[in-house]
């Protein structure tokens, strides 16, 4: 009798499972993780005899699996029960820090190897023609490499500095700016966020202080800046890998005084008076309120003034007095620090390599660049398939 009970309830679980599943309507997009879901694949006599269907359909059972985020908070529990301190390549750490692992694997692939050679070629070859006091690489280092000391006893990640330093070494001098000491000089300043993989508004302006200062330029006092909490309910990307309980972070503005701004997105899809937008507040991806999120280009100009404009003080105009135009390159670390940036050259672009199909030479031609920045995180730096185009 208690075997057919146990088998009456299995069967129950299956097929209540299966109905539930099949009635579910599937859900587009996961506001968890930040990202479309897939659909539903359509049956073809070619995706069925070459595997792609039956591949395309495991991926939607997973993305529309019932109740598939509890499932996934579940299991993360259940192996932090088991005092596991390292979860999907996640290190659970001391004051609710969530610090993702990359391992040296990661910093010695073909990739990673290659793009590191690309930012090489690309900040040698504008050095020679901009000159180095004209050129700039930033490679930021992740809470894994700053923040070692919170991971749990035992962990052993990647020290980025091994990479970094080799970009370092074969660029031009005075093009790299090291921006890991004064990171790791605050460290306790809430210099990375807890649930997500950027670093903060905090740690942004430390990075841009230390760049202005190996440039000559004159950074904006913290005075100069209008800084404001956004938010204080933000959970971040690494959050979503684990959704388990733990503290929100707070994300902050830095704005410029007295600047009034406009901003042009890619190539005058939309125009705006802000590289803010709180509409993104509203939702899990609150960090896209920098920029509304990656860009293909924007480009940045005072809004009452598109004249060259006297920045002879900031030490960023020819003597002839040429327009400064800076090109800035990166990835979403930048996009809290452009903000920062405003006002320092009469003109700034911005362009993320993952939407941008132009030739970067020629642009910085056409339209009379004097600067370069690269900003890039290290992590990202590692993977991003684009960054090679750089490097010719």
């Amino acid at each position: 009798m208690g075997k057919k009970i146990t088998i009456i309830i299995f069967l129950l679980f299956i097929y209540g499972f299966f109905g539930f599943s099949a009635l579910k309507e599937d859900e587009a997009y996961s506001e968890l993780e930040n990202r479309t879901l897939e659909d539903r694949p359509v049956l073809t006599a070619e995706g069925f005899f070459n595997g792609t269907y039956t591949k395309n359909y495991e991926n939607y059972i997973q993305d529309q699996f019932p109740l598939r985020d509890k499932f996934v908070s579940f299991k993360n529990y259940a192996e932090l029960a088991l005092g596991k301190r390292e979860v999907k390549g996640i290190f659970i750490c001391e004051d609710g820090y969530l610090i993702e692992n990359h391992r040296r694997a990661d910093y010695e692939s073909e990739r990673a190897v290659k793009n590191a050679q690309a930012i090489v070629n690309a900040g040698n070859r504008w050095a020679d023609k901009l000159g180095s006091s004209h050129v700039s690489v930033i490679i930021a280092p992740t809470a894994q490499t700053i923040l070692k000391d919170k991971l749990p006893k035992y962990a052993n990640p990647y020290n980025q500095s091994e990479y970094t330093a080799a970009i370092q070494s074969g660029l031009n001098e005075d093009v790299y700016v090291d921006i890991e000491k004064t990171l790791t000089e605050n460290k306790e300043e809430y210099v990375y966020y807890k649930t997500d993989h950027h670093w903060t508004t905090k740690g942004a302006y430390l990075a841009y202080r230390s760049w202005c200062e190996s440039k000559g330029l004159t950074p904006y006092d913290k005075s100069e800046l209008s800084i404001e909490e956004a938010s204080d309910d933000f959970y971040g990307t690494i959050h979503s890998k684990l959704n388990i309980k733990t503290s929100p972070d707070v994300i902050e503005i830095y704005s410029v005084k007295d600047y009034n701004v406009k901003a042009v997105y890619n190539m005058g899809a939309s125009v705006t008076d802000s590289l803010i937008d709180k509409s993104f507040l509203e939702g899990k991806d609150k960090y896209s309120i920098f920029m509304g999120g990656n860009q293909g280009i924007v480009e940045i100009t005072e809004a009452d003034n598109e004249t060259v404009s006297d920045k002879v003080q900031q030490g960023n105009v020819n003597e002839d007095g040429e327009e400064s135009v800076l090109l800035m390159i990166k990835d979403s670390y930048a996009n809290c620090f452009v903000p920062m940036t405003v006002g320092m050259y009469d003109r700034i672009y911005v362009i993320d390599l993952r939407y941008f199909n132009m030739n970067v030479d020629t642009f910085m031609d056409m339209y009379g660049v004097t600067d370069v920045l690269v900003l890039y995180n290290a992590d990202t730096l590692t993977d991003d398939v684009y960054v090679s185009r750089l490097g010719y």
